[in-house]
């Protein structure tokens, strides 16, 4: 997980800026009514891989305890960045999702959104990871997630450059797929207050996983039932969709 975390490290400051149309409202509204229309009211959440802690803000704000962690040391520190600005204390830390240094049944509900969990390269390290998250849920429990399909890794991503623009950014996004693995190259230039540009080239990679393995792998960790979902809505997820959200429950 290292080349992980150095290449979330490296983004971090700028992380919000790149990210800054993604609609986390909407999102946190989507998984409050999976939890709603499965009977489920929890009062305790583990955010997975929280970034810079948008999601996880708007929780607390939505009146819920909750937890958040990421491997990068940077997101955590612009996370509590966020904190001091709107006055909130959120318990934060940096942690490995295969080895959740938390107590076992200590949350009622943990979450994990914007395919953070595609950064697990192998079965083996999704199924640590799933093991852990079953550890730490009490029962009953839920497991909120999403993840990248191969499908929009494969015949969407492959081969693609694009290029968006922002008031204060540039950034240039190429992304080729080999053996399930997509590979994004990102560079991006960052305007200071003096109208210079800065760059900054990283890089990340992302398994592709299908439906099938994950929700297999979600039943060996020992949750005893999985849905997915075409990601926002509630239907059954079909062959092109671009993103999964999975439900499982303990």
């Amino acid at each position: 997980m290292q080349n992980i975390r150095e290449s979330f490290e490296k983004i971090s400051p700028y992380y919000d800026r790149i990210m800054r149309t993604v609609d986390y409202v909407r999102w946190i509204k989507y998984i409050e009514t999976l939890f709603f229309i499965k009977g489920r009211k929890p009062k305790k959440i583990l955010d997975i891989a929280c970034g810079t802690g948008s999601p996880t803000l708007l929780l607390r704000q939505r009146g819920y305890d909750i937890v958040g962690f990421d491997i990068a040391r940077g997101m955590i520190i612009e996370f509590r960045k966020k904190q001091q600005e709107s006055g909130t204390l959120i318990p934060s830390f940096v942690g490995d999702v295969r080895d959740i240094p938390l107590q076992s049944e200590s949350f009622d509900a943990v979450i994990s959104i914007f395919d953070s969990l595609n950064n697990l390269h192998s079965r083996k390290e999704l199924l640590k990871a799933f093991y852990e998250v079953r550890r730490v849920l009490r029962k009953p429990g839920a497991f909120v997630f999403d993840l990248n399909t191969k499908y929009v890794l494969e015949k969407q991503w492959d081969n693609k450059i694009r290029v968006e623009k922002n008031d204060d950014s540039v950034s240039i996004w190429e992304s080729s797929f080999k053996n399930n693995i997509s590979t994004l190259k990102l560079t991006i230039f960052i305007k200071d207050k003096n109208g210079q540009y800065t760059r900054l080239d990283n890089t990340f990679k992302e398994r592709g996983y299908n439906r099938k393995e994950v929700e297999t792998a979600l039943k060996t960790a020992g949750f005893s039932r999985v849905e997915s979902f075409e990601h926002l809505t509630f239907n059954a997820p079909q062959k092109d969709a671009w993103r999964i959200t999975y439900l499982a429950q303990t």
